[in-house]
């Protein structure tokens, strides 16, 4: 089973932070900055919570759904033993996907151009499982393209289109772990772009301070499905 198209917001925003933005937990996250150009180093430590965090978001994002649409629940653990982001698509996953959607649209998800709310959770979900090291990188980017208010990752509010169900399982999904990652993403860049260097540690949980922006995590529209070509 692999996915035939990603271009929902959230993904993109998922991964384009893993590779070039975000790596956040640390002990001694240590920033420097040569001319134009500002690098995070992590510690093992530093990584090793990172890819906890986000494990525990996308476990999160599972057990939701599975509360939001209960008769759905063995279908959707069949899909998460099952799938296979490299092979052809299984026809019984996908028909356990389609049960799932069809239960999760009785239950008040949307269905919006053949790109269902519970694909699109568990999408991210599955992702975050299946290579969660990949949001555990040291980090190179650039001062001056760092905007004054950058989006922050975990922001994950899914904006006025989403149905009420989805946006709850993104809300209650999100833990403490990854609110301190949003926290430190801020000071991270605010750290770069006003070119102070040192050691930024992300606190084990978050303090209710300003995190990294109020842009929004891009949760959106787009297609996206589970299966072949």
């Amino acid at each position: 089973m692999r996915i035939r198209r990603l271009s929902l917001g959230i993904l993109a925003t998922v991964g384009i932070a893993a590779s070039t933005l975000l790596a956040p937990h640390a002990n001694a996250a240590e920033l420097t900055i040569t001319g134009d150009t500002c690098t995070v180093t992590l510690s093992a430590t530093d990584k090793q919570r990172i890819i906890a965090a986000y494990s525990k978001w996308g476990d999160n994002l599972i057990a939701e759904l599975k509360r939001e649409v209960p008769a759905a629940a063995s279908d959707i653990d069949y899909i998460v033993e099952n799938v296979d982001f490299t092979g052809p698509g299984s026809v019984e996953v996908e028909a356990a996907l389609a049960r799932v959607v069809a239960a999760s649209v009785a239950k008040g998800f949307f269905n919006v151009d053949d790109n269902p709310e519970a694909t699109q959770i568990l999408v991210i979900a599955l992702i975050i499982k299946t290579d969660p090291t990949m949001f555990a990188q040291d980090l190179t980017f650039t001062r001056s393209t760092i905007p004054v208010d950058p989006v922050d990752p975990t922001d994950i509010d899914p904006g006025d289109g989403a149905s009420e169900p989805y946006k709850r399982v993104l809300q209650n999904s999100m833990h403490g772990g990854m609110t301190a990652v949003g926290e430190w993403y801020g000071d991270v860049y605010a750290a770069c772009r006003d070119g102070e260097p040192g050691t930024y540690n992300v606190r084990v949980t978050p303090t209710g301070g300003g995190g990294g922006g109020g842009n929004g995590g891009g949760f959106g529209s787009g297609g996206s499905s589970f299966g072949s070509s």
